[in-house]
């Protein structure tokens, strides 16, 4: 892997944990980290691996980041100066 898709993974891991933690809303007393990114050579799309605690609570925090992949997507792209944005 070159450096620069290393660095775009983590840039990534980082902005979207920071939009899940502050504009989407969990149930309860739950939590999401975002573990690891992974983006094509391309850069045209990306993996995201989230990790949920309690662990009972994770299909239903899959369904509400699930819900908001495009206003995710939207934040990402006025965040990051990069094309193309995964």
């Amino acid at each position: 892997m070159s450096d620069r898709l290393a660095k775009i993974n983590e840039l990534l891991r980082v902005e979207v944990g920071l939009i899940i933690r502050t504009d989407l809303e969990f149930p309860g007393n739950t939590l999401v980290t975002v573990v690891r990114a992974e983006v094509s050579p391309t850069l045209e799309h990306a993996t995201i691996f989230v990790s949920a605690y309690p662990e009972s609570q994770g299909a239903v925090m899959i369904k509400i980041i699930e819900r908001s992949i495009w206003d995710i997507q939207q934040k990402l792209n006025k965040r990051l100066i990069l094309r193309p944005v995964p």
